[in-house]
This record gives C-alpha cells, structure tokens and sequence, in this order.
C-alpha cells in the first residue's frame, strides 16, 4: 500500500511546475528547483510549462521559465510551437515576448502552418502584423 502512496506523491510532485504555470502562480513556480531538464520537461499531453503558461496568457510565468532556460521553440506532439499557442489566444504581449525570446515565427506544425496561419485562421489581425515584421 506505501508503494500506492509514494507514486501518487510522485505525480503530484510533477504536476505542480504545469499547474502553477497554467494558473501564473509565478510566487510558487520561484520556490521549485527549475533545472533545465526540468522546466523543459512535458506533461502527459506533451505541452511545456511555457507552452501552458504563454497558452494562458501568464506573461510574467512566461519570462520567469525563460530566463530559467525554457525552450520557446517548444512544440506539442502536433507540432504546434509554444508561439503557436500564444498566437491562437491572441495575446499581443506573450507573443511579442515569445519573438524576442527567440521563439521561430516561421516554424511549422504537421498541418504546415505556422503561426501566421493560425493568426490568420483565427482572424488575429493585430498579431499577423507582428508576425510579418
């Protein structure tokens, strides 16, 4: 029965960089030890902790797991970039963030789209005039 136990403390151990990036707890993501391997590591979905954090528009999380080493051409199992996810969401700011953080803007998912397409897709006009410069 501790063997129950211990694992499932595990999987709540690995969970919290994803939920506390999901939900911009930005105070608790700085008491976690981030070692590279660990804030590029993915959930069971195979989106990152910046990808989450971007996707839901946590900005301040977002800058936080960069300067700790997060990959801002991280993709998901589609291919779809953490850019991606910000441009689908619209959000101007985590986008212009994830450019100058070094994040493709012409990487392509397995749809080949990139993340103009999508801005265009999803009629985010203001983020497609970003993304052409």
């Amino acid at each position: 029965m501790r063997a129950w136990s211990d694992y499932q403390e595990t999987m709540r151990a690995e969970d919290v960089l994803f939920s506390f990036a999901r939900s911009g707890d930005l105070d608790s993501l700085r008491e976690l030890e981030l070692p590279a391997d660990r804030v590029n590591s993915k959930d069971s979905k195979g989106y990152s902790a910046l990808m989450l954090a971007s996707y839901h528009g946590n900005l301040e999380c977002a800058r936080f797991l960069v300067e700790r080493g997060a990959d801002p051409n991280s993709a998901d199992p589609g291919g779809n970039s953490v850019l991606m996810g910000a441009v689908f969401k619209g959000d101007l700011e985590v986008v212009r963030f994830l450019i100058d953080a070094g994040a493709q803007v012409d990487a392509r998912n397995e749809k080949n789209q990139s993340a103009l397409d999508v801005a265009k897709m999803f009629g985010r006009a203001e983020v497609s005039l970003l993304l052409k410069l």
